[in-house]
């Protein structure tokens, strides 16, 4: 039933995707190369005025299937899950730099809400620079002074997350995949640092556990974490990198500008080249993973997106050069302990164990706009029957030589090496591995 309900939506998305191919002549498409621009020449909103905008929703030819705008004006944006499985997004205004959460429940055209972001004291954090949700639920940000923040809902106070050597960074990206799989790249130097929690201190003849931010790598331009705790960078010279084992492992035969990661199999990212941005997915494969191209219906070259996040469920919030929103749906994911019984039920790529009883999977339920957005396409397929003939074409796989190590270089002077975390323990996500002496890794040699 679940396979079936999932064919007749990617079947309605489809349809709508070619019947407003055939129905936008409102707003004529910008030319290739102003659309594909990654620094327009004018800001955003003089090249598309408000009123000139497209309303909410709407899908587009060049759009990868499946993918419709849904809001404008921003700079980045990101996309999560809350426990109770509902969706997790945010952006920040292109232009005011302010917070911006996406209403799930609104079916109006604009379901993004400005956020009054205020610290422990009341003082308004007025500007920000990233903004990362996981698919557990953790909220964290980059305010425009390079501090880390993470939002308590109950409160709804942004309390900057604490760590003994904080005060030595000021960063400008961040990535949260759980609570211990916190990562972050620093403004100045591009230097990847992660979250260390339970860091112990020794102070006299005690030991205290404090947080620290430890150096991982050097050269990093992007980076992700899911909530498995994979973790993927990607570095200057657009070359692509996981990190397993406390290593850095190339992952070969694929550039990156932009990554997102939502577990090891959920994986995507964009590559800028030159006036074109690719759009591409990982496909896993127990013998040889895969890289696959995203095309739009009519099998050419997706519309040019700059900045992407996705989730647990594979529901993806993606920007593009002038900051208009798109996204293919809006689930989060909910965490389940089952039985052994219950997993041998479960269908493969439907879920994601955490641990032996632990999987995290989407939600049945959909929501307001989803279901306007829905029914809006089954009245379009009503009115014009001819487009269920239509059919999707696939893009050709790319397959992926073995994983190259990267060279492992000594700590640079004045490095302080981490020591050892706490082992892990029950009711806390697994890190990405064991925390020891951190050799700095440096990406080889452009291919």
């Amino acid at each position: 039933m679940t396979k079936k309900i999932h064919f007749i939506i990617m079947m309605l998305l489809t349809m709508a995707t070619l019947l407003d191919a055939q129905q936008q002549t409102v707003i004529p498409a910008a030319p290739p190369a102003q659309q594909q621009s990654k620094q327009p020449t004018v800001p955003a909103q003089q090249q598309i005025p408000q009123q000139q905008k497209q309303p909410a929703m709407q899908s587009s030819p060049n759009l990868p299937l499946g993918f419709f705008e849904d809001g404008v004006d921003a700079d980045t944006v990101t996309v999560g899950s809350r426990r109770d499985g509902t969706i997790e997004a945010w952006k920040i205004g292109d232009g005011d730099s302010a917070l911006y959460r996406y209403d799930e429940t609104s079916t109006a055209p604009n379901a993004w809400v400005k956020q009054m972001a205020k610290d422990e004291t009341g003082a308004l954090i007025s500007a920000f620079d990233d903004v990362a949700a996981s698919s557990e639920g953790i909220i964290c940000a980059v305010s425009s002074t390079g501090k880390v923040y993470t939002l308590d809902s109950t409160k709804n106070i942004w309390e900057e997350i604490p760590a003994n050597n904080a005060d030595h960074f000021k960063f400008a990206k961040i990535t949260v995949g759980n609570g211990r799989n916190i990562w972050a790249i620093e403004k100045a130097t591009n230097n990847i640092y992660q979250l260390v929690v339970d860091y112990p201190i020794k102070i006299a003849d005690a030991t205290i556990l404090s947080n620290e931010w430890v150096l991982k790598s050097r050269n990093g331009i992007d980076i992700s974490a899911g909530i498995d705790g994979t973790v993927v960078a990607v570095s200057s010279q657009n070359n692509v990198y996981r990190f397993a084992n406390n290593t850095w492992i190339q992952i070969p035969n694929i550039m990156l500008s932009k990554v997102a990661v939502a577990s090891k199999d959920l994986i995507w990212g964009i590559y800028e080249n030159g006036p074109v941005s690719e759009f591409w997915k990982f496909i896993p494969d127990l013998k040889t993973p895969t890289w696959q191209k995203i095309k739009n219906a009519n099998g050419q070259d997706a519309l040019t997106f700059t900045n992407i996040a996705a989730n647990a469920s594979g529901t993806i919030f993606a920007t593009d050069a002038v900051g208009t929103i798109y996204n293919n749906g809006d689930k989060g994911v909910v965490m389940s302990v089952v039985t052994p019984e219950q997993l041998k039920l479960l269908q493969p790529g439907q879920f994601i164990q955490l641990a032996r009883n632990v999987v995290v999977m989407p939600p049945q339920k959909i929501s307001n706009r989803w279901q306007a957005r829905q029914a809006n396409l089954i009245q379009k397929i009503q009115q014009d029957p001819a487009l269920l003939e239509q059919k999707q074409k696939l893009p050709k796989k790319l397959k992926v030589a073995p994983p190259v190590v990267g060279k492992v270089m000594p700590l640079a002077p004045g490095i302080k090496p981490a020591l050892p975390a706490r082992p892990f323990q029950q009711g806390m996500l697994p890190t990405t591995g064991p925390i020891t002496k951190q050799p700095l890794i440096t990406p080889p040699a452009q291919r």
